[in-house]
C-alpha cells in the first residue's frame, strides 16, 4: 500500500507508535480544509500492555474491530473510563478531547478513522446546512453496520491483496464523514434532485487528468481543484454526469489499457501492472480477475498476441484515452 504524508494528528505511523507497532498502513484524504485519515492497526500478540500517551486534540477516533474479539481498557485524562470486550464489528468511538491511554489486554485488528472536528464543519458547509457542534459518541462496543461495511471494504488494500486506489479511499472517507455527521451529529443532508452535473469543460478536464495520471496516484481533491468545486460536490456531480464514480472510471480505463497491452504486446504481466498503476503483479491480477472475470494470462491466451511494438501499443492507448 502506498503511504500518504502523515501530517499532525493521531493516525498513521504516529498512531502506530502509540500502539507500539512497527508498521501501521494508512491513507490521508484532504476533504475541504481538513485531512480525514484511516489507519490499519493489527497485532497478533496475546498481551501488548498500555499504549503510549495519545495527546488530546479536537478530533474523533472511530475504531472498528475487524476480526476476533479483543479486550481493551480506556483512560481519558488519567481517569479510568471502561474496560470493554470488543466483538467483531464493534466500535470504540471517542472524542479525543483529553489525553488518552489504552490497555491492550489481547491481540487486536482495527480499522481506525480519524475525523477532525473541522472536517465536520467543512461537510456541513458543502451541504449548505448548519454546522455540526459535536458528535454524540455511542457506547463502547456498539455496532454500526455502515461503518463496519466501510471499514471492511478497505481491508483488501491494507492487507496487500489489492493496491490502494486513492480516489476509492477518498470516496469511502467521504461516505464515512457524511454518515457520522448525519447519524451522530444530527446533520440534515438535503435530498438531491440529481441536477448536480459537471459542465462539459469540467468533465473533459477531469478525464484528461485521470488519463494523464493513469499509472500514478491521483486524489479526489486534485480533481475537484481542477474543476473549481468542493470534493464532495465533484464526487456527486461526476457520478451524475458519467454514470460511475471517479475511481470506477479510473479502474475501467486501467483495465482497457491492460487488455490492449495483453492482447497486442509481449510485455511481461509485471510491467503491464506498473504501466496501469499497480504496484505489483498480484494486485493487478486480483483486480483484473475481479473486473474482467479471468486472469491476465488467460485473457492473453484467449486473445492471441498480435505482438505490436510498445510504441505502437502506446499510440493505440493514446487514441483510446482521447
Amino acid at each position: 500500500m502506498k503511504m500518504s504524508t502523515n501530517s499532525k494528528g493521531a493516525f498513521g505511523s504516529r498512531m502506530g507508535r502509540y500502539f507500539l507497532l512497527d508498521d501501521a498502513p494508512y491513507h490521508v484524504s484532504k476533504l475541504g480544509h481538513s485531512n480525514i485519515a484511516v489507519t490499519h492497526l493489527r497485532c497478533d500478540k496475546p498481551r501488548i500492555g498500555v499504549t503510549d500517551l495519545i495527546p488530546a486534540e479536537d478530533s474523533y477516533i472511530i475504531s472498528v474491530q475487524m476480526r476476533k474479539p479483543s479486550m481493551h481498557s480506556l483512560w481519558l485524562n488519567d481517569k479510568f473510563v471502561q474496560s470493554q470486550q470488543f466483538q467483531r464489528d464493534s466500535l470504540c468511538f471517542v472524542h479525543l478531547d483529553g489525553d488518552a491511554r489504552v490497555d491492550l489486554h489481547t491481540a487486536f485488528h482495527i480499522v481506525q478513522f480519524h475525523v477532525p472536528h473541522a472536517g465536520l464543519t467543512d461537510i456541513a458547509s458543502d451541504f449548505g446546512v448548519r454546522r455540526v457542534e459535536h458528535l454524540r459518541c455511542p457506547p463502547l462496543g456498539a455496532i454500526d453496520p455502515i461503518l463496519s461495511q466501510l471499514a471492511e471494504c478497505l481491508l483488501p488494500s491494507f492487507e496487500s491483496e489489492e493496491d490502494m486506489c486513492a480516489p476509492f479511499v477518498d470516496h469511502v472517507l467521504l461516505a464515512m464523514q457524511a454518515h457520522v455527521a448525519r447519524k451522530y451529529g444530527e446533520m440534515k443532508i438535503p435530498v438531491r434532485t440529481g441536477k448536480e452535473r459537471l459542465a462539459p469543460w469540467q468533465i473533459r478536464r477531469a478525464k484528461e487528468l485521470i488519463s494523464a495520471r493513469i499509472s500514478t496516484s491521483l486524489s479526489l481533491s486534485e480533481l475537484a481543484a481542477e474543476c473549481g468545486i468542493s470534493v464532495s460536490h465533484f464526487a456527486r456531480a461526476f457520478k451524475a454526469t458519467v454514470g460511475v464514480a471517479p475511481h470506477q472510471w479510473l479502474v475501467q480505463r486501467r483495465m482497457e489499457i491492460a487488455k490492449l497491452l495483453l492482447s497486442s504486446t509481449q510485455m511481461a504481466t509485471a510491467d503491464i501492472a506498473l504501466e496501469c498503476g499497480f504496484s505489483h503483479r498480484v494486485a493487478f491480477s486480483n483486480a483484473f480477475r475481479r473486473i474482467v472475470g479471468t486472469s491476465p494470462g488467460e485473457w492473453r491466451r484467449m486473445c492471441g498476441s498480435r505482438h505490436l511494438t510498445v510504441d505502437k501499443a502506446n499510440s493505440q492507448i493514446s487514441d483510446f484515452m482521447k
